[in-house]
C-alpha cells in the first residue's frame, strides 16, 4: 500500500430495513414536518449514498412494504405514506423482508406504543442476517423499562427522536459508527 491509498472496509455496509410507524398517534406529514419521516429519509439516504439497498416498511392499519431498492423516490414516498390507523405490527413481514434482503441493519422509528416492544426487539436482533437495529423513540412513556431490558443486547441502540437537533446528532452519529 502506497501512501494516499485507501483499503476499502471488505465487508462493506449492509443493506438496510427501516420501519416506519405510521398511526394515528404519529405526526401527519401532509399537516406539517414531520420528525419521524425527515429522520427516516435521513436514514434511508445515508443508505442509499453507501450503495446499499434498502427496503421500507410502513405500519399501521396495513403493512406497506417495498424493496429492497435504490429507487429513492419510491422509497421516500413509501415514508411519507400517512396511514393514521392503529399500531398494528408483523413480525412475520419483518422475518420475510430480512429473508429476502439477507445482511441488514434495522432501523425503527415508533411511538413505542407497541404493547409487546421488548419482546419484539429481542426476536428481531436475533434474526439470521440482523446486523444491528436502532430503535428511535418519538415518546419517552415506556422507553426507560425497555432500555433497561435490553441493556444487554449489544446489537441494539435506543435513541431519541424528537426534533431536527436528535436528527443531526444522533441519527447522523450513530448511523456514523457503521457506515460511511
Amino acid at each position: 500500500r502506497k501512501e494516499g491509498e485507501s483499503v476499502e472496509d471488505y465487508f462493506g455496509v449492509p443493506d438496510s430495513l427501516v420501519v416506519i410507524d405510521s398511526s394515528g398517534s404519529m405526526p401527519n406529514p401532509d399537516s406539517g414536518i414531520s420528525i419521524p419521516v425527515l429522520g427516516t429519509t435521513v436514514i434511508t439516504n445515508a443508505y442509499l449514498n453507501n450503495n446499499a439497498k434498502v427496503s421500507v416498511y410502513n405500519f399501521s392499519a396495513d403493512n406497506i412494504v417495498v424493496g429492497p431498492s435504490k429507487n429513492k423516490e419510491m422509497l421516500h414516498k413509501t415514508l411519507r405514506t400517512y396511514q393514521g390507523g392503529g399500531t398494528v405490527f408483523n413480525t412475520s413481514t419483518i422475518e420475510d423482508i430480512v429473508r429476502k434482503q439477507g445482511n441488514v441493519d434495522i432501523s425503527i422509528v415508533s411511538d413505542m406504543e407497541l404493547s409487546n416492544l421488548g419482546d419484539f426487539l429481542t426476536y428481531t436482533s436475533s434474526l439470521p442476517n440482523v446486523h444491528r437495529v436502532h430503535l428511535f423513540y418519538t415518546n419517552s412513556g415506556n422507553i426507560h423499562s425497555i432500555a433497561d431490558e435490553l441493556k444487554n443486547k449489544e446489537n441494539i441502540a435506543i435513541l431519541p427522536l424528537h426534533s431536527q437537533e436528535d436528527i443531526r446528532s444522533i441519527v447522523i452519529g450513530e448511523l456514523k459508527k457503521y457506515i460511511k
